[in-house]
C-alpha cells in the first residue's frame, strides 16, 4: 500500500511526517510505540482502536512508531489523518508477523537506541503491540515485550502502558 503522505528522513533509518521535527526536543518521557495497528482486521480490538486513536491525538510529547514493513505506509498514513505531526517519528522494522519481530531493520537496536537518547527521557513508555510479560523467553513476550526487554538491557526505564487499555494480548 502506498501512502499519499509524504515522508521526510529524519535521519538515516528515521522518518516524519513534517519538517517540522529538525530540532529534537528533550522530554521527561517519551512514547514508543510497537506494531500500533498490527490486528486491525480483528473485530475485538475495536476498544483497544478508540483508546490507541485518542491517545496518539492527545498525547504532546516525543511519539517514536516502529511499524513493521507491510503495515508501515498504513500506520503513517492512519497517524497523519489524526493531525499528529510534531515530534512524531517512524522508523521500520521487520514484518509485524514475522515472529513479531519488532527489530529495527535500517538501523538496529543500537540505532534506535541512540536515536530515543537524545531525548534524555527519564522513562520509555511503551504502547501497542503484543504484551506478554508472564513468558520467560524475550521472544515469547510478543513484539512489545521483546521490546521492552531490549530497553531495559540497555539501561532505560521502561512503562508498559497495558493498564490504559493501549497493548493487545
Amino acid at each position: 500500500m502506498q501512502s499519499d503522505v509524504e515522508l521526510f528522513e529524519y535521519r538515516s533509518g528515521i522518518y516524519s511526517i513534517s519538517q517540522i521535527n529538525r530540532n529534537l526536543r528533550k522530554s521527561q518521557e517519551v512514547v514508543l510505540g510497537v506494531h500500533i495497528y498490527f490486528p486491525r482486521a480483528l473485530a475485538r480490538y475495536d476498544n483497544y482502536y478508540t483508546m490507541m486513536e485518542d491517545f496518539v491525538s492527545e498525547y504532546n510529547g516525543p511519539l517514536v512508531i516502529l511499524e513493521g514493513l507491510d503495515s508501515f505506509n498504513g500506520t503513517v498514513e492512519a497517524v497523519s489523518n489524526l493531525g499528529r505531526l510534531d515530534q512524531t517519528f517512524f522508523v521500520k522494522t521487520f514484518e509485524a508477523n514475522d515472529e513479531m519481530d519488532p527489530k529495527p531493520i535500517e538501523i538496529g537496536w543500537r540505532g534506535l537506541v541512540s536515536f530515543l537518547r537524545e531525548f534524555d527521557p527519564k522513562i520509555i513508555n511503551l504502547i501497542g503491540g503484543q504484551y506478554k510479560n508472564q513468558s520467560i523467553h524475550p521472544r515469547e513476550r510478543g513484539c512489545l515485550g521483546l521490546t521492552e526487554h531490549e530497553l531495559k538491557k540497555r539501561s532505560f526505564s521502561v512503562n508498559v502502558l497495558n493498564n490504559k487499555g493501549l497493548t493487545y494480548n
